[in-house]
This record gives structure tokens, sequence and C-alpha cells, in this order.
């Protein structure tokens, strides 16, 4: 008999630890997978986007049912506003599916996701020029990028319904409620929203600048920049040039952009297409290890593919580019030490505020809109590239500090 009560004990309390974790789980909702009420103070900023982002918006993008998708990196995850007042009526709601570190082959596996459920009528692509290059001997299977949230999409890579879906949606149900994992990381929840800010994810995908607010009031904005330039130098100082050829086609990045309009056209959904702002000194690093003539012609590249899509395959398209120099990238980057001074267009040289994502919604879509961004046509292009080199003309005879500390960077790399 002891051991019957020994053994139902420890049964009625491994329920009861398990009940109660389920519970705090579930009310706290940590990942986002039970639509809980967010309440202030408790778990209405959700901090585990930090490491469960590509989960929480494989599921979100579906519950929010959108007829707009913004897909990209992290520049459009934190940069554009999903629930900005310019975005036209027609095409709410808007849902912000930008993912940090998600290159082409990710866009195309979420778009995939998000188009197995109807309703959606046009897609905004900010572009990344990084994102386009490889090294020599380059060869990479696409898939590999999926490998930690294929099973969580509703189709497959071929575009069928994904036989996993359902059941790592039950896996991921029950680690969010039973897990160890889930337990901690709804106990930082609740720690984190006693604090003055933490990082978040709205329900419009919209992702917090928390992380780079902090990093500015504690080391500065000049630090930020520093750290960025450095680690462009150190990617661009490898052999690198646009990837789509060599018989690597069906892998490359523009291939499978390709691919993401190919998608759209079969949808009849309309997209927009956008060269995503930079600050200048990260154009400077582009120039200073001589990318700029595969800058120019991954423009090109664009051009011809929009073109392409346009006339021959009736796919409604706009291109657009945000890059360049003008008040917004030439904007001044406080001196080593100035922890005060925050930046209004950029948090570092790749990474633009919402600030300056208003002014490119309101451009795209406003009719009073600043005069920022140019749409590129086959008639507009070479005017338009060769604006841009008279105007880093102008701006490195006003700052060649710039190019002078991006060089003094460069040595400090090639030394190592």
């Amino acid at each position: 008999m002891r051991v019957r009560s020994f053994i139902l004990a420890w049964l009625v309390t491994g329920v009861a630890i398990a009940s109660c974790t389920a519970a705090i789980n579930w009310l706290i909702d940590p990942y986002l997978m039970f639509d809980m009420p967010r309440l202030r103070h408790f778990n209405e900023r959700k901090p585990s986007v930090l490491t469960h982002e590509r989960e929480m918006k494989a599921y979100l993008v579906k519950r929010a049912a959108p007829t707009t998708v913004l897909i990209g990196t992290s520049r459009v995850a934190l940069g554009l506003d999903a629930k900005h007042p310019a975005w036209p009526e027609r095409l709410r709601p808007v849902y912000n599916l930008g993912l940090p570190g998600g290159g082409p082959y990710t866009w195309l596996r979420y778009l995939q996701h998000a188009l197995s459920d109807d309703g959606i009528k046009e897609v905004v692509i900010g572009l990344d020029f990084e994102y386009f290059l490889a090294p020599d001997g380059w060869y990479q299977d696409p898939a590999k990028e999926g490998t930690e949230f294929d099973h969580r999409l509703a189709v497959t890579r071929q575009g069928i319904p994904n036989q996993f879906w359902r059941r790592q949606r039950l896996i991921d149900v029950g680690q969010a409620l039973l897990s160890l994992d889930g337990l901690r990381d709804s106990i930082i929840t609740v720690r984190a929203n006693l604090t003055a800010d933490s990082a978040d994810l709205d329900r419009s995908g919209n992702l917090s600048d928390a992380e780079f607010r902090r990093d500015v009031a504690q080391l500065g904005a000049f630090p930020l920049f520093e750290n960025r330039n450095r680690q462009t130098l150190q990617r661009l100082a490898i052999e690198l040039r646009l990837r789509y050829s060599d018989g690597q086609r069906e892998v490359s990045p523009m291939a499978i952009l390709r691919l993401i309009l190919e998608l759209c056209r079969k949808h009849d959904i309309a997209v927009i297409l956008f060269v995503q702002p930079v600050h200048a000194s990260l154009l400077e690093a582009y120039d200073l290890l001589q990318h700029w003539h595969d800058f120019e012609a991954w423009k090109r590249d664009l051009v011809a593919l929009a073109g392409d899509f346009q006339r021959r395959r009736g796919l409604d398209l706009s291109l657009w580019d945000f890059s360049g120099y003008n008040r917004y990238s030439e904007e001044t980057v406080p001196e080593p030490g100035d922890r005060k001074t925050r930046l209004q267009w950029f948090w570092d040289p790749a990474h633009y505020t919402r600030s300056l994502g208003d002014v490119i919604i309101r451009s795209l879509f406003a009719a009073n809109a600043e005069n920022f961004g140019v749409r590129l046509t086959a008639d507009s292009l070479e005017q338009h590239l060769d604006r841009t080199r008279q105007h880093q003309k102008l701006y490195q005879a006003a700052h060649p500090e710039t190019r002078a500390r991006l060089a003094q960077l460069y040595q400090g790399i090639s030394k190592r």
C-alpha cells in the first residue's frame, strides 16, 4: 500500500506541476501561440521574439489574415510600420513578415506559407544588395536555409500541403505549454514587462526597436556604426560578386526572387519591390572595396527582371530605389562618447528607423509625399545612376573623414 500511495502521490504531484506550468505559460503566452490578452506590466511585451521570431510569425501571419504582406530582412521588420495610416484602405490589414537574417529563400517559403490562405492582394519586398553577393566557388542548396522552419510552414517547397505542419503545431503548442524553456520564457516575459522597455512583436508583425534604443543609450550611436561598418568590410573583403550564373541559376538569390515574382503572378498579386535605404557610410564601403559596379549592375538586373514580368507576364509590379546620397542617408553620426544624440533616420549603417520607414510608406502611397525615392524603369535607370554618382562625388568632397575612417577600419581587418 505504501508503494501504491507513493506512486499515486508522485503522479498527482507531477500532474499538478504540469498543470500549473501549462496554466502559467498559457496565461503569459510568451510565444504568442494562444492569442491571449496582452496586459500592461504583465505580458504585454514579448521579449521571446529575439529567439523565436520565425516560429511566432509563422503562426501570427495566418491569424492576421492580411491583405498586404511586407517581406524582407530585419530592416523591414524594424523599419516599416504595418499599422501606418498611409497604407491605403484597400491594402489593409498589413502584416510585417520581415525576418532578421532571412534571405530570398526565406522570403519565398514564408510567402508560400502566407498564400496558402486566400486574401493577399499586395506584396511589398525590401531588397538588400548584400544578400545577392557570394564568393567564387559558392554553391548552396537553399533548402538548408529552411531546415529550422520548414515544418512550421503550411506548404512544402514544391507548393503542396505540408504533411508535417499540423504535427509541428501540436509539438510547438506542447512545448509552449509544458516545457521548462516555456516556463523560463514566461518568467522572462513578466520580468521584462516590469522594466521600462524590452524587445517586442506586435500583432501586425512589427519588431520593436527597443534593443537598438538600449544600445544607443548605453554605448552611443558611434559604436553601432563602427561595428556594423567593420562587419560589412570584413564580408566585402572576401572575393564577392553577384551570383546568378555559372550553372547555379536554380539556387541563386536572383533566381529565387524570380520564383517569388512568378508565385505572385500566379496568385494575381501586385508587387512593390524597393531597394532599401542605407547610410552613406555603407555606400562608401561598397565603393571602397570596388563593389559600386556590382551595386549598379544589380539595379540593372532588377530593372530587367521587373520589365520582363511587367511586359511579358502581365504582373502588376513597380520597382523603387530608396538608396543613394540624400538628406536622410547623409545624416551626421555623433562623435565617439556621445550617448545623448539619437539619430532620426538610422540606427546603424544598414538599419533605418521607423521614422524613415514612414517616409518610404508615404512616398509609395501618399499624394503629398516627400520627394524621396525614384521609380526605376528602363527609361529612368541610367539617368538615376548617373545622378547618384554625381551626388557621391559631392558627398566624398564634403566628407573625406568618412572614407578615411572606413579605410582605417579596413587596414585593421587586413592586418589580422
